[in-house]
């Protein structure tokens, strides 16, 4: 699949606090990820109950139907811009679906339900360049 663009999708409210400051090595969502492909239909990437609770859904369709939600382009960001126009590949790195890696031969990106804290299974996306962990 070629990425063709990456949005965040961010939940009502926290568009005033969101900032994705890449010098802590990760950013934090309440909300979902779009990714859009020029040869495959888009993927929504957020949290979900399978299969285990708070786990990192991929799926076909919008995690939030009927919310509010403010998109914010991130295709230009520093940690996105080098997979856009490139073939991309997106696998679970563990069993319980807790973090999904988007990556290419140099390139990864790694999402994971974790608060700020750390702890996982989290009503959250992070979002980071080095693979968390479990």
């Amino acid at each position: 699949m070629i990425l063709s663009s990456a949005h965040y999708r961010l939940l009502q409210g926290e568009e005033e606090w969101f900032d994705a400051d890449e010098a802590v090595g990760w950013h934090q969502l309440d909300g979902e990820i779009r990714l859009n492909f020029s040869n495959a239909p888009s993927a929504f990437i957020s949290w979900q109950s399978q299969p285990v609770v708070y786990s990192i859904g991929l799926g076909a369709r919008s995690y939030f139907p009927y919310a509010t939600l403010r998109q914010v382009e991130m295709s230009a960001h520093v940690w996105w811009s080098s997979l856009v126009g490139r073939e991309v590949r997106l696998d679970f790195v563990d069993s319980g679906h807790q973090i999904l890696r988007i990556w290419t031969d140099s390139t990864n990106i790694f999402l994971s339900s974790q608060y700020d804290d750390g702890m996982f299974q989290g009503d959250c996306v992070r979002v980071s360049l080095k693979e968390p962990a479990l």
